[in-house]
């Protein structure tokens, strides 16, 4: 998660009491909300008719050697790519300057928690994906009016000027 974007979740946070969180970027860095010395337990993996699959705690020494496996995974990842490419560099950037971050509801009978605290960001990107695939729509629909007047006023050979000019304000106003 960047550094940006953690700021915004530690700022929500204080809306939702029942949530604990722990990020951690590559240096070490620390930030969370929970008592240090408690382990929260969680649960995974539990599919109906079977025992759990994988019960597990979180706690800052876990998280910290999570944090270390998931860096070097980042880091390995880099590698991937030849030395000085765009992708390579982005991806060492990010290993550097990002944080790993777990996030826990506390509540597990609130069955939309999780999803409400992220419902801002994804509301936020739907409407941005709409209003980019609104904008591409206009701009489609102004090129092939524009084609359209070109091929008309290329038809007939000798079109003035101000024709032209009125063919274009038409396209432009519609």
């Amino acid at each position: 998660m960047s550094p940006e974007t953690l700021e915004k979740l530690k700022q929500r946070m204080s809306k939702f009491p029942n949530f604990t969180y722990n990020a951690m970027n590559k240096a070490g860095d620390l930030h969370t909300n929970t008592n240090g010395c408690k382990p929260n337990a969680v649960t995974w993996g539990v599919f109906p008719g079977r025992e759990v699959v994988q019960p597990t705690i979180v706690e800052l020494a876990s998280f910290d050697a999570w944090k270390d496996e998931a860096f070097a995974l980042w880091e390995q990842w880099s590698r991937c790519y030849p030395q000085h490419s765009k992708p390579r560099e982005l991806l060492n950037e990010l290993g550097q300057t990002w944080y790993l971050v777990n996030m826990v509801n506390n509540d597990y009978h609130e069955k939309d928690g999780i999803f409400e605290f992220f419902k801002e960001d994804v509301l936020a990107a739907q409407q941005e994906q709409q209003a980019e695939a609104d904008a591409k729509a206009v701009e489609q629909e102004i090129a092939t009016k524009l084609q359209e007047v070109t091929i008309s006023t290329a038809a007939t050979s000798l079109v003035s000027p101000k024709v032209d000019a009125v063919a274009i304000a038409e396209v432009v106003k519609a």
